[in-house]
């Protein structure tokens, strides 16, 4: 049997038992049953007004991952140049995030949540050229779109759940839980309809028209349904202040340093995986003489990330967070370690039995990923204050960057890339050990002594600010 019969297969296997397992603890659980928030009516409209067209977002920056670094090699571009298009995006995306927190006090955010998709629409066009100087242009307006994807959209359900309506704030963990749920089965999907896209048409491209439709439906309907909704001028803190007082927070809350330690490493390895993980398997090419269906691996490590963002609901509430961001960084570690050692120092050595290994390994790496990201979540909205979360999570974009694009610029050879997979089991040893140390940490003072010590007790009043709008969920990545 053909080689990449038996990738696919296997990715095929893992996506569909990981996708079933996922909905059968989802069921189990309880995670669908209604809560009081759920049987008013007019909170479930409003949940449905913001999640339907977020979501067909969502599902529209999810449809690109798989062929991106496969369009740019089709076009023949060498791994150098397209390492560049990479960290073009990359360095458009932290300088768009730091700007946003300036956007945001000023702006509607209705407003920044139609410039998402209109930047993010207009990359994806531009992706049908295969002029290098295009498709950098397409690569900043996918930075600036990334930026925009979470917080308008998010403090704009904020505004509208807290202000417009009056629900109690604690309703808002009900949205999002939902949000983070359906996304989750949602990037799954998003592969199987690249790999769609691409089978039916034979254009590499055409996913990222299939992407452009959902953006486009969910443009129009926030054009539609959505009021607009700003900051109130009162609440305005100039972008320096808003900085300066987050650098500020690092001398004197060393936990949150080490918070945001274990967050940028972590991030970092996980930029850098997202990255390398098609050029590895592009080399099935040479072997097989045909291409691996990439969209189908894409659902099948998506569906290992969410079978694990899952599963953690199981021992939430017995185990530590810190503790959880210890294991999945530890077997992100052991399973990188391992792609290491699979992955062969020339391209000619690569074999069926090494491309299985090495989708089971990313499979596992996936896994422990969907159990990071909830326990990382936990971690930033106990640990961080609320008035300072995205200033704090925006400055952690810089150094992110900085270590991934470096990566990506140096080790990328497009030969064999165990380099760059080296350099992601280096970050993963220093987010373990930091991951300890703030286990140790956190086991060791009560919660009373930490917050005396370490953080910003968060306000539990209810106001149009920049504070009790930070205190959405950041970041909810689909690919």
């Amino acid at each position: 049997m053909p080689v990449s019969l038996n990738v696919g297969q296997l990715a095929y296997i893992c996506a569909i038992t990981c996708t079933a397992l996922s909905a059968y603890l989802v069921y189990k659980l309880g995670l669908t049953t209604r809560d009081a928030a759920q049987r008013n009516a007019q909170f479930r409209s409003l949940q449905l007004h913001f999640l339907i067209p977020y979501l067909a977002i969502l599902l529209a920056e999810s449809i690109q991952a798989p062929y991106l670094y496969v369009l740019y090699h089709v076009y023949g571009f060498l791994p150098g140049q397209i390492s560049v298009l990479y960290v073009v995006g990359l360095t458009m995306n932290v300088v768009s995030t730091v700007l946003t927190v300036h956007l945001l006090s000023r702006y509607d955010r209705r407003m920044l949540c139609l410039c998402c998709v209109a930047s993010g629409s207009l990359a994806c066009l531009l992706k049908f050229s295969d002029n290098y100087l295009i498709l950098l242009i397409g690569r900043l307006l996918d930075g600036f779109s990334a930026a925009l994807i979470t917080s308008p959209f998010q403090q704009w359900y904020g505004h509208e759940h807290v202000m417009a309506f009056d629900f109690p704030k604690e309703w808002l963990a009900s949205t999002f839980a939902l949000l983070s749920l359906v996304a989750g089965f949602l990037s799954v999907c998003a592969g199987f309809i690249a790999e769609f896209a691409e089978s039916i048409s034979s254009i590499t491209a055409f996913p990222f028209f299939f992407a452009i439709l959902f953006q486009i439906a969910g443009g129009c309907y926030i054009m539609r349904v959505w009021p607009s909704n700003r900051l109130e001028p009162e609440y305005r803190i100039p972008l320096q202040e808003q900085f300066v007082k987050a650098v500020a927070i690092f001398k004197k809350k060393p936990v949150v340093l080490v918070l945001c330690t274990v967050h940028t490493l972590f991030e970092s390895t996980l930029l850098i995986f997202i990255f390398v993980w098609t050029p590895l398997f592009i080399h099935s090419k040479a072997v097989l003489g045909q291409r691996i269906s990439y969209g189908v691996v894409y659902a099948a490590f998506m569906s290992c990330a969410l079978l694990g963002s899952v599963s953690s609901r199981l021992y939430q509430k017995r185990v530590m967070a810190s503790r959880v961001l210890c294991a999945s960084s530890c077997a992100c570690l052991i399973a990188l370690v391992l792609a290491v050692f699979v992955i062969p120092s020339s391209p000619s050595d690569w074999s069926t039995y090494l491309f299985d290994i090495l989708l089971l390994l990313f499979c596992l790496f996936e896994f422990a990923v969907g159990s990071y990201l909830p326990s990382m979540n936990k971690l930033q909205i106990d640990l961080l204050p609320a008035e300072h979360r995205s200033s704090l999570l925006a400055l952690l974009r810089i150094p992110l960057t900085i270590i991934s694009c470096g990566g990506m610029l140096f080790l990328h050879s497009g030969s064999s890339d165990w380099q760059i997979v080296l350099m992601g089991c280096i970050l993963l040893s220093l987010t373990t050990l930091c991951a300890l140390l703030l286990h140790l940490v956190l086991s060791r003072n009560t919660p009373e002594q930490i917050n005396d010590h370490f953080v910003l007790k968060l306000s539990t009043n209810v106001y149009d600010s920049q504070e009790d709008e930070d205190d959405l969920p950041q970041g909810l990545t689909v690919g």
